[in-house]
């Protein structure tokens, strides 16, 4: 309880001197004339010009052609993305450059993991990834793997079908993937995944879609133990699920202000008789921002299932939901709950460097490469739980602590931090990513 009162303190105090220090938004303004694109030697103009949400002749912020720019570069196909003003004194308007530096597109890559972590059973192969497939930002990725757990997976994704104002998106995959079972309550077994998926949402406005898609899939569990308490070991389903989102963050990948929200609900076992529930996940994001990278955040996350699911859906903390302080640990149950608070604050300015004499090699891809630090202060707390009687604090988890990320070329954020649990454990964390 001390450990949490102490965290508490330190973020209120935080909270204060970020409040105090809170800088008003630039809102001058600029009467937009032409727009125009440079440096876009493979990518279509038009992946540019959807992004922005004004046309000639309208009023334009300075924070909202800073939100425009923000967007660009987090579609992660190009390095920097400026915008250039030019004042025209005889017409009283500003035209807008959009000098863009592009980045790697086909990507070949190498294949290596380890099945359940176990270093005997490793998988090797080889992909590829087009992360600008005709130059309109979609994205075609092949790979195949032999080894202890051979298999494949071929994806496509369009993130913009349509006009400015009637905007789709479209993906497929086929795949099929042998992964360890994550229970940790029966021995390591093997799943055998065959899958087909697609997803197709339509965005309503340009922060909220709605999506439907569905989910073929055929699973075996492969052990000569019963290792499923409901005693089967094949299934062959079909997932319908429907997703809402509003998506207003000012950068996806490191946001400081705005607003996530996204709902999804999967009804699984439609067309089979073994496998029958209802899975919800909830995703609640908020950012608040006082300058211009410094931002009190906040996430709760709830992953529920109607009944009680099979083994290889059950919910674990360890994998994709981590709590800092027991972030290596791992948790099973039906279902789980996590809540997060987090203070961002910038250490250096975000500078970038370009490679020289390289120009043969990576063209514009070495050049306008991001590099900064940030830190963090963060608090989290999560509950694994079966039944709505669990759900309740003080069968809850809980970690604090601190961190820096470094941004870094390539990948938004190397986040090296100190955590601790609520027992005063301490533990050092090394991911990739920022934690949301």
């Amino acid at each position: 309880m001390r450990f949490r009162l102490i965290v508490y303190i330190f973020l209120f105090s935080l909270l204060v001197t970020a409040y105090s220090r809170a800088a008003e938004p630039d809102s001058s303004r600029i009467k937009v004339g032409k727009t125009w694109v440079t440096g876009n030697k493979v990518t279509d103009s038009w992946v540019i010009n959807r992004e922005c949400d004004f046309e000639s002749g309208d009023s334009l912020t300075t924070e909202a052609l800073t939100l425009v720019v923000n967007r660009l570069e987090a579609t992660s196909l190009f390095n920097r993305v400026e915008a250039i003003r030019h004042y025209q004194p005889e017409t009283g308007l500003t035209d807008i450059e959009f000098k863009i530096t592009e980045s790697f597109y086909l990507i070949p890559y190498p294949v290596l993991s380890f099945n359940g972590g176990r270093f005997d059973d490793v998988n090797y192969g080889a992909g590829v990834v087009n992360r600008n497939f005709r130059g309109m930002g979609e994205l075609v990725a092949l790979s195949g793997w032999l080894g202890y757990a051979p298999g494949f997976s071929l994806y496509y994704e369009n993130p913009w079908i349509g006009g400015k104002n009637s905007r789709h998106y479209f993906s497929a995959d086929i795949s099929r993937i042998n992964i360890a079972n994550r229970s940790i309550y029966y021995n390591n077994f093997t799943e055998e995944h065959l899958s087909f998926n697609f997803f197709v949402k339509k965005y309503l406005t340009r922060f909220f879609y709605i999506g439907v898609g569905n989910d073929l899939r055929r699973i075996n569990l492969v052990s000569d133990l019963d290792v499923n308490p409901a005693g089967e070991k094949k299934f062959w389903y079909t997932a319908p699920f429907v997703e809402f989102s509003f998506d207003s963050r000012d950068y996806q990948k490191y946001a400081h202000s705005g607003v996530f929200l996204k709902y999804l609900v999967v009804k699984n076992g439609v067309g089979s008789k073994n496998i029958d529930n209802v899975s919800f996940n909830l995703d609640n994001r908020v950012y608040y921002k006082f300058t211009e990278r410094t931002a009190l955040t906040a996430r709760s996350v709830h992953q529920i299932y109607s009944s009680d699911p099979e083994i290889f859906q059950k919910s674990h903390f360890g994998y994709e939901y981590r709590l800092r302080g027991y972030f290596y640990r791992i948790f099973e149950s039906n279902n789980i709950t996590m809540n997060s608070l987090e203070f961002r604050f910038p250490i250096s300015d975000i500078r970038f460097f370009s490679f020289k004499n390289v120009d043969a090699f990576f063209g514009d891809a070495g050049k306008n490469l991001k590099y900064g630090l940030s830190g963090t202060v963060f608090i989290n707390n999560g509950i694994s739980w079966n039944k709505l009687n669990e759900l309740a604090l003080k069968k809850s988890r809980s970690g604090f602590g601190v961190g820096l990320n470094l941004i870094l070329p390539g990948i938004e954020a190397l986040r090296l931090e100190s955590a601790w649990d609520d027992r005063g454990r301490y533990e050092g964390i090394l991911d990739v990513g920022v934690s949301f």
